[in-house]
This record gives structure tokens, C-alpha cells and sequence, in this order.
């Protein structure tokens, strides 16, 4: 499934199981286009630098507000104890956790959830990844975090799991999983685009949380089984 964005981006990162090196993308490159409301630091500069100034235009213009709130965790959740069990993450990371089908239900082991505030020091010790026995309640964990958290849409976890997901407004950098085919209208006769997917418009964000949770990438599973394969055969000799 998507236990981190590993699995998923190795998925749709298009890298061949036998290629020499592979660099697993960024938790950026998954965002939905119009779920993007500012400048960020750039996904592929960890020294703070910014997109370009028409690339944050084209951002604005695409950002869709109530989508956004939608997904926003709420303050009434963010004030419980239980809210410290959030699995955190920022546009610059490169892993999640298991998305299963509670995301956004349950808090604990369910997904993670994204920060889209700006990435101080402050915020990267706070949501930082550390060991299950180093981890000591704060009460004030929450404080800078709150209004910069939300869930991830249905579609940005479908592409952590692999999926080539159809969108005209996505924020993919991945050309294998292209979102319209440039060969039209011989797309059928192309062997350079995959197939798409998409929800139907009517699926709400909870059905599509479900579906996600409870399904298999074929493509992920049979590269896992490909490598377990090898490994066994290299201990077998």
C-alpha cells in the first residue's frame, strides 16, 4: 500500500526495478495544483529558495479556497490530546505513513497530514520524525501549527500510492504519468502514456479515503515481489 511515499513514488516515479540509483521525490510534487494558496521554498532547494514569481502567479490563479478549507483540521480536533498522534509532514519531505480507510476519521495510524505553513526551524523540530521511545508529550505541540494543517485529497494520496492520476491542473513533475496525452487523437495507438485515474466528481472525500485505504497497486506489489524475488535467489546462491 502506501506505507511511505517510497513505495508510492518509486510507483510513479516510472524508475525501472533495475535502474542503478533512484531518488524518491518529494512530497510536493504530489500536491494537487489548486491546493497550493502561496510561494513555498522551493521542493527542490532545501536552502530556503523560492519558486518564480509567475510560477506563484499561475498557483494563485489555480487555488481553490473552499477545497482547501475542506481539508483543513479543524481547531476543535487540533485541541485534544489525542491530535498529538498526527503524523506531520512538509512539502520537502520525501515519506509518509500508511494512508488506511479511517484517514480522516482517526488520528492515530490512519495517514499522514500536511503542514502548508512556512518551514522554519521551529516547524521542522516540531514535526521532525523521531522514535516512538524518544517522543515526550508537549501540550504545547500545536502552538504555530494551527490553520497550516490539513489532510491530503483523495487524489495526492492516490499518486503517494502509485497511481497515474488524471488531473488538467495537477502539480506532477512526472511526465511518465502525464495528464493529457500529446499524441491525440491516436491516444489508443500511444505507448508512451499510461492510463489515468480519476474519482467520479460525485465520490465524497470520505468513500474516496475508503477506497484508497482498502486497495493494491498492482504496479507497487509487483515490484515488491519482483525485488523479493531477487534477494531470495541472491541468498539462495
Amino acid at each position: 500500500s502506501g506505507a511511505d511515499a517510497g513505495s508510492g513514488a518509486d510507483a510513479g516515479s516510472g524508475a525501472d526495478a533495475g535502474s542503478e540509483s533512484f531518488s524518491t521525490p518529494q512530497i510536493g510534487t504530489y500536491l494537487d495544483a489548486d491546493l497550493i494558496r502561496q510561494t513555498k521554498p522551493s521542493l527542490d532547494n532545501h536552502d530556503g529558495g523560492t519558486n518564480d514569481t509567475g510560477s506563484n502567479s499561475v498557483q494563485q490563479s489555480l487555488f481553490n479556497h473552499d477545497k482547501f478549507q475542506a481539508l483543513q483540521i479543524p481547531s476543535t480536533l487540533l485541541n485534544k490530546s489525542a491530535a498529538w498522534c498526527f503524523d506531520i509532514v512538509t512539502p520537502l519531505d520525501r515519506r509518509s505513513a500508511c494512508f488506511t480507510h479511517g484517514y480522516g476519521q482517526f488520528v492515530r495510524g490512519t495517514g499522514s497530514v500536511l503542514y502548508t505553513g512556512d518551514i522554519t526551524a521551529d516547524v521542522q523540530r516540531k514535526v521532525g520524525l523521531v522514535d516512538p521511545e524518544q517522543r515526550r508529550f508537549d501540550p504545547e505541540w500545536s502552538a504555530g501549527l494551527e490553520g497550516n494543517l490539513r489532510y491530503f485529497s483523495g487524489s495526492e494520496i492516490a499518486r503517494l500510492m502509485g497511481f497515474p492520476v488524471y488531473s488538467t491542473d495537477d502539480n506532477l513533475q512526472d511526465t511518465t504519468n502525464c495528464n493529457a496525452c500529446t499524441c491525440a487523437p491516436e491516444h489508443k495507438k500511444c505507448t508512451s502514456c499510461t492510463r489515468q485515474f480519476r474519482f467520479p466528481p460525485s465520490t465524497s472525500s470520505k468513500k474516496q479515503y475508503q477506497l484508497l485505504g482498502n486497495s493494491l497497486n498492482v504496479r507497487v506489489a509487483s515490484r515488491i515481489s519482483a525485488l523479493g524475488l531477487f534477494l531470495f535467489m541472491i541468498l539462495d546462491d
